[in-house]
């Protein structure tokens, strides 16, 4: 997690150095939910574009994006929910928020406005 925060910097000054209005990453290995990435794999590939968002349902008619499909899993839509109006509400360029047991850092992109979201694994109950 500390790492992120230290490279949130990096990625932001990358982001910028592309004319590109966004940039989509993703990654599969051994840090990522394989859950999580088999649905990005799955619904994106179906669709043939980038179309699935972990979002609520209502975060999703927000949007308006007729293609856009939400994420099955409910539990990580409403976490990101959370982040998204803690840093619409404060404006700062980065956000950092612990959602049952899970740590949620994001990072605005200055060009776009956008958020890169990150969401650790769950930590063990004490």
């Amino acid at each position: 997690m500390r790492r992120f925060e230290q490279l949130a910097p990096t990625f932001r000054s990358a982001y910028e150095s592309f004319p590109f209005s966004w940039v989509y990453l993703t990654t599969a290995d051994e840090a990522t939910d394989p859950a999580l990435a088999a649905e990005i794999d799955q619904v994106n590939a179906e669709a043939g574009a980038a179309v699935l968002y972990f979002r609520t349902p209502d975060g999703i008619k927000h949007l308006g994006a007729k293609d856009a499909v939400a994420s099955q899993s409910a539990e990580v839509g409403s976490a990101v929910e959370r982040l998204l109006s803690r840093a619409e509400r404060t404006r700062d360029a980065s956000v950092r928020l612990d959602v049952d047991g899970r740590r949620l850092l994001a990072a605005r992109i200055e060009r776009t406005g956008w958020l890169l979201v990150l969401m650790a694994p769950r930590t063990p109950s004490t």
